[in-house]
């Protein structure tokens, strides 16, 4: 368990070194004016983002009246309401939050799947998700800097989600800069706890088809 802290929290001194770099700071620029446009569509109580204290997307959340913050490693930079955790076993009430905010934290988890069914446990019914990420196919000069890291493309990312129950609402990529030779992406998705479409009874669709759709609007079935 020692090993894993430790590795976790060079990983994050790691991050944290090139996002104060030129290259970095633009990636922030851009995902923090994603990151306004979509909290001014999540309303609620609690928001949490987990990880990347010293970076603060919670505090763009002005429609929610508690958004803190769960850093999952040492650091000494605490801006808003801060809290340390386990990423992985989120210490969070079950179906208490209206939203959570992962930023490139999901590169840091051993088991993702896991993390992301924490995420499920404590949003709450049609809570939001808004998930940062680097793109698995234009990180060439980060990937030889941050091994060993886990690269989720948005088709698996939406997958898994979408298998978790969730709805996705938005995908934006950051393509790959002639310059700095980097790619981000944001996904924003909604817990759904129950189906979107209503599935109407088997013998409505066979009467439907039989007929066309045209006759036998109103079906009745001798019990």
């Amino acid at each position: 368990m020692k090993k894993k802290v430790i590795s976790d929290i060079n990983k994050g001194e790691c991050l944290e070194e090139w996002f104060n770099s030129v290259a970095g700071e633009t990636l922030i620029k851009q995902e923090r004016e994603w990151n306004r446009d979509a909290l001014k569509k999540v309303y609620g109580v609690h928001l949490l983002q987990i990880g990347m204290a010293e970076v603060n997307f919670a505090e763009d959340a002005t429609e929610l009246y508690h958004p803190f913050i769960m850093e999952t490693r040492r650091t000494d930079k605490r801006s808003l309401a801060v809290l340390d955790g386990d990423a992985e076993l989120l210490p969070i009430a079950t179906e208490s939050l209206s939203a959570v905010i992962l930023p490139h934290i999901l590169e840091f988890s051993d088991d993702p799947h896991h993390l992301l069914r924490e995420v499920t446990r404590v949003l709450n019914e049609d809570g939001d998700l808004i998930i940062y990420g680097f793109s698995p196919w234009s990180m060439l000069t980060l990937r030889n800097r941050l091994n060993p890291w886990r690269y989720l493309s948005l088709s698996v990312l939406s997958d898994w989600l979408t298998l978790l129950g969730f709805e996705i609402i938005s995908e934006r990529q950051l393509p790959l800069l002639s310059r700095l030779k980097i790619g981000s992406y944001q996904l924003v998705a909604k817990r759904r706890t129950h189906p979107l479409t209503p599935v109407r009874p088997l013998w409505r669709r066979q009467a439907s088809v039989l007929t066309g759709g045209v006759m036998n609007r109103e079906v009745v079935t001798d019990e």
